[in-house]
Parts: C-alpha cells; structure tokens; sequence
C-alpha cells in the first residue's frame, strides 16, 4: 500500500484481547470514508492474530488516537 508507519504498538490486554496502536502520516487513508477501510483492516489483522496464535481474539486497533479523539467529541456533544 506504501504507507508510512512511526510507530506500531501491540500489548495483550488480556488472554487473547490485543491492542494495536499504529501512528502514521498516511491516517486518512487508512481510516477511510465512514470507517470502512479501518474497519477492514481491524478485520483482516484479527483474521491473521488469529491464524497466527489458533484462537479467535479480540483486536481493539487505534490509528493515531482517531477513535479516542471520536469519542471524546461525542461525549462534549452530549
């Protein structure tokens, strides 16, 4: 895809919940319209987590703080 990372951050939160934080100049594209690519890629990185270990995970992926930050606006709307 050529997209540049800064930084890629995996912790296990817990047994098979993973959190993956990627920082990268190329966000748009990656978040997309509506989510959809983010959403795509959440799908095809947990599909590999879980292929790669053999059990199904829990994938929560951040890129560059973009859900966080959504969230944050939504509860200041509230």
């Amino acid at each position: 895809m050529g997209i540049e990372f800064s930084e890629i951050l995996v912790q296990e939160e817990s047994k098979w919940i993973f959190f993956l934080k990627i920082m990268s100049s190329d966000s748009g594209i990656m978040i997309g319209q509506h989510w959809k690519t983010l959403s795509d890629i959440k799908m095809i990185l947990k599909l590999l987590f879980s292929k790669k270990i053999q059990e199904n995970i829990i994938l929560h992926l951040e890129i560059n703080d973009y859900l966080e930050s959504k969230d944050k606006r939504l509860i200041e709307m509230v």
